[in-house]
């Protein structure tokens, strides 16, 4: 079908954009890096890219990326990556999975990221000790969450050897653009949305 036809031209278009930020993490080219990034981007999500890229300035450049699959999703090729990145801080793993979102331009399939619009509505759910605010995109990620870190949080207290945690209730929100630290501001947490973060290989978005 028509459909099909262009889904498979974009694939071909992205799996040769992502053979090109190999070879741009291969020779250290960041002016290559940049070129496959949407100049009509957000600036946070711009420059949480440049510093993930400045962060490997002094890391071997073992990048490498395999692409499963190309859909169409509100006018945008999302696609489902396998990536293997340096690790930059203790905690990182690999392989990751990414949802990427790419736009034509010209030629040229560019990374970019959907407007904060496609994610819908706000939702919130509540726990006994933990206040989730969400959009609709993230929903079936939250909803599987949720009873694990409430869980996971009154554990917490109680290995510390606490009482239950005390209110006011942990809020979380999980929003559609880059956190690069974890805050510290209590009782208030955010996140970036599992959509668009990169995922350990053999976890769910709401693992």
């Amino acid at each position: 079908t028509p459909g099909e036809r262009e889904r498979r031209e974009a694939q071909k278009g992205i799996a040769f954009t992502l053979a090109l930020e190999t070879e741009a993490w291969a020779r250290r080219d960041r002016d290559l890096y940049e070129s496959l990034i949407d100049p009509y981007l957000g600036d946070d999500w711009e420059e949480a890219w440049r510093d993930y890229w400045r962060a490997g300035a002094e890391s071997e450049p073992d990048f490498d990326a395999t692409l499963l699959y190309v859909r169409d999703v509100d006018g945008y090729m999302q696609a489902t990556v396998i990536t293997e990145q340096p690790a930059f801080e203790w905690w990182q793993t690999n392989p990751y999975r990414e949802e990427r979102f790419y736009r034509r331009v010209d030629q040229r399939w560019l990374r970019t990221v959907p407007s904060a619009a496609t994610w819908g509505e706000t939702r919130e759910l509540q726990t006994e000790h933990l206040h989730f605010i969400y959009y609709e995109r993230d929903a079936a990620a939250v909803e599987a969450a949720a009873p694990k870190l409430e869980k996971a949080f009154v554990g917490m207290y109680r290995t510390l050897g606490f009482t239950d945690p005390p209110g006011p209730k942990q809020m979380i929100s999980v929003v559609p653009h880059p956190i690069g630290r974890w805050s510290s501001t209590v009782p208030q947490l955010q996140i970036t949305s599992p959509l668009l973060a990169q995922i350990p290989v053999g976890q769910s978005d709401g693992d």
